[in-house]
């Protein structure tokens, strides 16, 4: 299959074109980019992979963009940022082999093939030429071509979930978007659910912002919830957890949702463990502070022998703003601390 050269909007694949050309380097654009061009949309994320290092064709293009180069040895890429919403990604073909579940590959020089066999999902793994007259030709070495037609969600393999548990995250995020899970890859992502919990949590947080984000972050949730997964991010989170992750409303909202069933000091750690930005927690604490209803009032103080006036306030504050589950473990503290003589 070959892709309309017109179909290449974006100027910066232009001018990698026409760099690799002059250069005489082979590249490719890879993964979601070139799902997206098929599919009638923007190229919003460019990876572009070459057999060789395309130092040469970074140093060339970072002068003509005039923009630094990020350099990421471990993985053989380079990257470019021309525009305040563009990065691309320079990578050398590679392979990758992952010494245990959950943990970053360890990677080597590899072949086109072996680069798109290392990818997520089929639909993610086709290659589209950008150099000389094959340009736009589309290189397909899992059945992507098809299952993007079939709008059908399929792992290359079976271990892929356990090398990088962030993909179930990723399937149900593409799940939300209208696509089929094939039924191997449904039980697979089931079945691993228990990897997610060796990803570092940088990751974690970035896959449930990802899915927050997007267009149904309720249906991508629910499926989370179906194969074990929420659970493992937020304690006992099930489907009532989802009621407030509509689309629409601020990611401060549906953290607040997801978090609502716990304690406050279970939600700080949560929220700590994943490592959420200030700002971003500061909003979900006062949300839940608007949300909360108190466990003890004055009228419930006096109805148990207190003494109306001024420590009243530091008595609820202290006791309201406590990790309690019930109103009965609030008012055994409250004898146990404030003291009714005192």
């Amino acid at each position: 299959m070959k892709i309309n050269k017109n179909r290449f909007n974006n100027r910066y694949l232009k001018d990698i074109s026409f760099a690799s050309d002059k250069l005489g380097i082979r590249t490719y654009l890879v993964g979601g980019a070139v799902r997206d061009i098929l599919l009638g949309g923007k190229t919003r994320d460019i990876d572009v992979v070459s057999e060789i290092n395309p130092h040469k064709l970074v140093k060339y293009l970072s002068e003509k963009w005039r923009v630094k180069v990020v350099s990421h040895p471990r993985f053989m890429t380079y990257t470019l940022s021309p525009a305040k919403n563009a990065h691309i990604d320079f990578v050398t073909a590679r392979n990758e082999v992952y010494p245990a579940p959950a943990r970053l590959p360890v990677v080597a020089p590899g072949t086109l093939r072996d680069d798109m066999l290392r990818r997520d999902f089929t639909i993610n793994a086709l290659a589209a030429s950008l150099s000389g007259s094959d340009f736009g030709t589309v290189s397909d070495f899992t059945g992507g071509l098809k299952d993007l037609g079939a709008k059908t969600l399929r792992v290359i393999h079976g271990n892929s979930f356990r090398d990088d548990p962030t993909r179930i995250f990723r399937l149900a995020r593409f799940a939300s978007r209208g696509y089929r899970i094939e039924g191997k890859t449904a039980k697979l992502a089931a079945e691993s659910c228990t990897f997610v919990s060796g990803l570092s949590a940088e990751r974690v947080r970035e896959e449930i912002l990802e899915i927050l984000e997007d267009n149904n972050p309720y249906a991508a949730m629910k499926l989370l919830v179906k194969w074990g997964v929420l659970s493992v991010v937020f304690p006992q989170a099930g489907v009532s957890a989802l009621k407030g992750v509509k689309t629409g409303a601020s990611i401060a909202v549906k953290l607040r949702a997801l978090t609502a069933h716990l304690d406050s000091g279970t939600r700080e750690k949560v929220l700590k463990d994943l490592r959420i930005a200030r700002g971003l927690k500061s909003g979900v604490r006062a949300i839940a502070g608007k949300n909360k209803k108190p466990l003890l009032t004055g009228k419930d103080l006096i109805n148990l022998g207190y003494k109306p006036g001024p420590s009243f306030k530091d008595i609820l504050t202290a006791i309201n703003n406590g990790a309690f589950k019930s109103k009965k473990d609030a008012i055994s503290l409250l004898f146990d601390k404030f003291p009714k003589n005192r």
